[in-house]
C-alpha cells in the first residue's frame, strides 16, 4: 500500500515535469532523457543544453544573458549528464556556464561569469560588462550558498564548503571554504569510489 500511495504522489510531479522539458525544447533548449524539471525559471531556452538525468529542483533559476548569435555562436548553459541541482540554484550566464558529469550543487548556490568593470569616470551604471567562461568539473561538489564568480574552474571531484566565495581556480580534488575561498584539505584520492562513479558517466 505505500508504495502505491507514494506513486500516486509522483505521477503529478512526474506528469509536470514532462510538460515543462517538453514546453522547453518547443522554444529551443536542447534537454536529453530521464530530466527531472520542477518548478524552474529561465529565459533563452535556446542557449540552454542539458544531458541526460539531470535534476533540477523548485525555484533554480536558468539565466543567459541576450546576445547576438553571430558574435557570440554556441549554447551558454551547458549541463551534462547526472548532474543535479538543488532549490534556488542561479546561473547567470553571459559567456558560458559549463557543468560537468556527476557534478551535485546545493541551495541557493550563485554561479557567475560575468562581473562590471570599475572605470572610476563610467559611474555605477556605466562600467562595461567583463565576462570569462565558468566550468564546474565532473564530480564537484558545491556547498549551499556558494558563490563561484566569473574565469573559475572548479576541478575535477573538487568540494566547494558552504558559503564560500570562489574567486580563482580550485585544484581537482581539493576541498575549499571561505570568503574568499582557500584549499582546506585534500577530498578524494584518484582511486576512490567517487572517482570511479565519475568515470563510469565519462567513460
Amino acid at each position: 500500500m505505500r508504495q502505491l500511495i507514494d506513486f500516486i504522489n509522483r505521477v503529478p510531479t512526474s506528469a509536470a515535469s514532462r510538460v515543462r522539458v517538453a514546453w522547453m525544447r518547443l522554444c529551443g533548449a536542447s534537454i536529453g532523457h530521464h530530466c527531472r524539471l520542477e518548478k524552474i525559471r529561465y529565459r533563452q531556452p535556446d542557449q540552454i543544453q542539458m544531458g541526460h538525468h539531470v535534476a533540477i529542483t523548485q525555484g533554480a533559476m536558468l539565466y543567459p544573458h541576450l546576445r547576438s548569435a553571430e558574435t557570440e555562436p554556441g549554447r551558454k548553459i551547458i549541463i551534462h549528464d547526472y548532474v543535479f541541482l538543488n532549490a534556488y540554484v542561479f546561473l547567470d550566464a553571459g559567456s558560458r556556464i559549463e557543468i560537468e558529469s556527476g557534478v551535485m550543487i546545493g541551495p541557493y548556490v550563485y554561479i557567475t561569469d560575468g562581473d562590471h568593470g570599475h572605470d572610476p569616470a563610467a559611474g555605477v551604471r556605466g562600467q562595461p560588462m567583463e565576462l570569462s567562461p565558468v566550468l564546474i568539473s565532473s564530480g564537484a561538489w558545491i556547498g549551499a550558498h556558494a558563490c563561484i564568480l566569473k574565469g573559475v574552474t572548479i576541478g575535477r571531484n573538487a568540494v566547494v564548503g558552504a558559503g564560500a566565495v570562489v574567486t580563482a581556480d580550485v585544484p581537482p580534488g581539493a576541498v575549499v571554504g571561505g570568503v574568499p575561498a582557500r584549499p582546506l584539505r585534500r577530498a578524494f584520492g584518484t582511486h576512490d569510489a567517487a572517482t570511479r562513479s565519475v568515470d563510469a558517466a565519462n567513460p
